[in-house]
């Protein structure tokens, strides 16, 4: 890895990245990660590293053919096993369909929850996205087993962001790939058995994305902006708000009430009800800023540390070599 020691003498690449490049190596992918160093050590130089080590893992997988298929369903496990004091420790390894299915009717059950109001009482630390997913869980096995019938059935709705060169382009660009809303990078093939399932909303965008606007003729957002949104934003847009898109509302830049503001995809921003509060009831601001970034401004005009990246756009702006 010559190019990589370059880069950490040089100071260019945090030894974090390095291991990652270091993890994408095997006996199948040495000679493909050889030509193509240079150009993933410039690629992950611009990703933080969590989204670094799911563009690396998505192009050893595109690189590794002859690896195991991680779309093999006769792979998938779990395990529900007795812990101590009477608990349970449950335990799973899916294919990209089965886990995204799986993902998608928890988020539809925990949405329903959070409406009904059976998370409002609970203390933060009972209230993560860890523990609502175990509640959802719970609920589904209630409702499968028709011990609440009263509950009534949710219906699962997946995203899958699918760009344009994904389409149109014959060779897989790792650093640019179709995206599970709240999930990972997929293949085409994925996207292509998800759809078969009938659960599916594919939103095909390019490098601006597509705007949707209804101007003043209508307040709320409509489904098809509230996907987009949640595509976008990928919850509250507040610095260092990790609320999810289940726990936003979709807030007016330009008020509606008060500026006459537009029910436009570019003039609205998801935020939790704790960060719309504080705009419209003890005036802060939130505002646009470069490079796919929001900005929180206090009533005094300071803005809060670290603007917040949107969604999926920091592992979107690179691309593959020519």
């Amino acid at each position: 890895m010559p190019a990589t020691e370059a880069a950490l003498a040089a100071g260019t690449l945090s030894v974090a990245k390095a291991r990652l490049l270091a993890g994408a190596i095997n006996e199948r992918t040495a000679e493909r990660f050889a030509e193509q160093e240079a150009f993933l050590i410039e690629q992950v130089q611009a990703l933080p590293v969590d989204d670094a080590k799911t563009a690396l893992d998505y192009w050893r997988r595109l690189a590794d053919t002859d690896g195991p298929d991680p779309d093999d369903p006769t792979r998938n496990w779990a395990r529900l096993l007795p812990g101590y004091g009477g608990r349970w420790h449950l335990e799973a390894d899916l294919d990209p369909v089965a886990g995204t299915i799986l993902k998608a009717v928890l988020d539809a059950i925990g949405e329903r929850m959070h409406q009904e109001g059976r998370f409002k009482d609970l203390s933060p630390e009972a209230n993560s996205a860890s523990h609502r997913d175990a509640g959802a869980l719970i609920e589904m096995a209630r409702r499968a087993s028709g011990s609440d019938p009263d509950r009534q059935a949710v219906h699962p709705d997946v995203v899958v962001v699918v760009p344009v060169a994904a389409l149109t382009s014959g060779v897989p660009d790792p650093f640019n790939p179709p995206l599970v809303r709240d999930g990972g990078p997929v293949s085409l093939d994925t996207v292509l058995r998800l759809a078969q399932l009938g659960t599916v909303s594919a939103m095909t965008t390019d490098a601006a994305g597509r705007p949707l606007r209804l101007g003043r003729k209508q307040r709320l957002a409509s489904g098809d902006q509230w996907t987009a949104l949640a595509v976008r934003d990928g919850g509250c847009v507040a610095p260092g708000c990790d609320r999810p898109v289940a726990f936003c509302q979709a807030h007016h830049l330009s008020w509606w009430d008060r500026d006459g503001g537009a029910t436009d995809l570019e003039n609205l921003a998801l935020l939790c009800s704790h960060h719309h509060h504080l705009i419209h009831d003890q005036k802060w601001t939130l505002q646009a800023g470069a490079n796919n970034t929001w900005q929180l401004l206090r009533p005094d005009g300071a803005p809060v540390d670290h603007p917040r990246y949107v969604g999926h756009r920091p592992m979107n702006r690179a691309r593959s070599p020519a």
